[in-house]
């Protein structure tokens, strides 16, 4: 198996691939209320000679704040990137379907990492403490995933 949990954090770790994002540095509009949205792509990156083909789909799945929450892409020229935009930070998991057997490789990542703003009317919080409860709920509901 090459996916492994690191020792210091329960994140998976892949041989293979990796779940990269890239958010815009300055906001794309300000909404009526003075809340700043920025652009994010996700997109799964190739580690060594890993070729994107050998994965059928991406899942990303996203916060109940989100419509729609769940969304796949096939397209693996473009490192099945998908692209949102969002006021504050939020967990996401990519559910990675691979063509050879099936397998399902889950990786969870908090975009961005740092410190964000997730409530324009708050001041800067730690998003690990902000999202935990919210974190475990989405826990419960990823898991059930592909069941």
């Amino acid at each position: 198996m090459t996916a492994e949990s690191s020792n210091n954090e329960d994140k998976i770790i892949d041989s293979r691939v990796s779940f990269e994002y890239h958010v815009t540095p300055d906001p794309i509009k300000i909404d009526g209320s003075g809340n700043k949205w920025y652009k994010f792509k996700l997109l799964i990156a190739p580690k060594d000679e890993f070729d994107l083909k050998n994965i059928e789909k991406v899942v990303y799945l996203l916060p109940s704040t989100f419509d729609p929450q769940n969304i796949a892409s096939t397209d693996f020229q473009k490192n099945f990137a998908i692209e949102l935009d969002s006021l504050g930070g939020f967990y996401v998991q990519a559910i990675i379907l691979f063509t050879n057997n099936k397998e399902k490789l889950k990786l969870t990542q908090y975009l961005p990492t740092g410190k964000v703003v997730t409530d324009p009317s708050t001041k800067l919080t730690n998003p690990a403490e902000y999202w935990t409860d919210f974190a475990m709920k989405q826990a419960q509901y990823w898991t059930k995933f592909g069941s």
